[in-house]
């Protein structure tokens, strides 16, 4: 079961960084999706607000994920699950802002190479990153994650993503490698838990174990083959 919450919430922050925010940005712009998978997208044109889409859908839902957090609750699986959402998207929102301010490169470094004082932004930037990466990090860490059940999550979140990306057919090295950074690379806090205190066991749940076994080769059959328009 807990395997189980490791690729689920790496296939809803796809799909919310790739599909709903970067094609639905291209789509509404009256552009035209040249490939859309869970490494890349591109677009003809491209634009500053398609390139945003992404990671500020990421940051979006991270932050409504937290303000449903605080009201007060049993630990169930179903938040359980959201917390995980809420950290791996704020893990790769921050993470991608740290690439970018370093590189210039990815959906940061593309907006902002279009901005007055580029490197004026890309230091803010990195720094933005880094405090996010922390506080989910820790939001992880309070809730008693645990260090075994972030090893857990770590390795199945990546070997998920990396075996989804095998799917693309055209690059699988490519995006194979892009998949380790978001998950590999991006996940690295969740080898960084504390070992005590943990939260308390969550209780066998053929429901979620059912549900990642269906989502795996739905998402690599989509996103992680790839979709044109």
């Amino acid at each position: 079961t807990m395997g189980a919450f490791g690729p689920l919430p790496y296939f809803a922050k796809v799909a919310t960084h790739e599909a709903l925010a970067h094609g639905g940005a291209c789509l509404l712009h009256g552009y035209r999706i040249l490939l859309l998978n869970s490494a890349f997208f591109r677009s003809t044109p491209g634009s500053f607000g398609t390139d945003l889409a992404g990671p500020f859908a990421n940051l979006g839902a991270a932050l409504a994920i937290a303000l449903l957090l605080r009201r007060e609750g049993p630990p169930t699986a179903e938040r359980f699950f959201l917390r995980l959402l809420c950290a791996f998207n704020l893990f790769w929102a921050s993470c991608e802002m740290v690439v970018s301010a370093l590189t210039g490169r990815d959906d940061w470094g593309f907006a902002i190479a279009s901005l007055p004082a580029p490197g004026l932004w890309r230091a803010l930037l990195g720094a933005a990153g880094v405090l996010l990466y922390h506080q989910g990090a820790r939001m992880l860490r309070r809730h008693g994650l645990g260090r075994a059940r972030g090893r857990i999550l770590y390795a199945t979140a990546g070997l998920a993503a990396c075996a989804a990306a095998l799917a693309y057919a055209p690059d699988r090295l490519s995006a194979v490698r892009e998949a380790a950074l978001e998950t590999f690379g991006a996940n690295l806090g969740l080898l960084f838990m504390a070992s005590t205190p943990v939260a308390a066991p969550l209780p066998r749940s053929r429901g979620w174990t059912l549900a990642a076994v269906l989502a795996f080769p739905l998402f690599a059959a989509t996103l992680g083959r790839g979709l044109s328009f």
